[in-house]
């Protein structure tokens, strides 16, 4: 087994020789793209969420809460956020990220929630929710742990006593693909 070590300059000439030779693509448009994986012509098409409600993040609710949860006494989330509306380009990443195992888009999904603008509340640890272990075998992966780590957020295993996974995820539920 050979066991390479390439310093900085090296993985930036191997980067400009791989872009001469395959040109990064556009994934809604196809065209060559300096910009990533979203090119400065398509990246305008995704809708940011400005203005959501800041408990459930619905679109369109002027940053003030949305009626359901101003009616609602002590909503069980404090906030949530969600840099894009969830339209038919977000739609189409998250498609391909978890049912396609396009696992190279975690890093597209933390750039763009990176990119948004939107401050994320304060907290003291961010667990990625379980997946059913069913589940989680047939896709192959926890698109969830991946973004997590892809956003670079302490994960549980950084803390002493992390709660057990099991305690978030005891059964199987039904998938949200067909849900309202």
């Amino acid at each position: 087994m050979v066991n390479c070590f390439m310093t900085p300059g090296v993985n930036k000439l191997a980067a400009s020789v791989l872009d001469l030779l395959a040109p990064s693509r556009c994934l809604f448009c196809d065209q060559s793209s300096d910009q990533g994986e979203i090119c400065a012509f398509c990246r305008p098409a995704l809708v940011p969420n400005s203005g959501a409600c800041p408990i459930c993040a619905l679109p369109d609710c002027a940053s003030a809460p949305c009626p359901q949860c101003q009616q609602t006494a002590s909503p069980l989330l404090t906030s949530i956020v969600a840099p894009y509306v969830y339209e038919p380009h977000i739609a189409w990443i998250i498609t391909r990220w978890k049912y396609e195992k396009q696992e190279h888009l975690a890093a597209l999904a933390a750039d763009l929630m990176l990119t948004a603008a939107i401050k994320a509340p304060e907290c003291d640890i961010v667990i990625a929710t379980p997946m059913h272990w069913w589940r989680r075998l047939r896709r192959g992966f926890n698109q969830a742990e991946e973004l997590r780590a892809a956003l670079g957020l302490p994960g549980p295993g950084l803390f002493r006593r992390p709660p057990p996974p099991r305690l978030l995820r005891r059964r199987a539920t039904r998938g949200q693909a067909g849900a309202s």
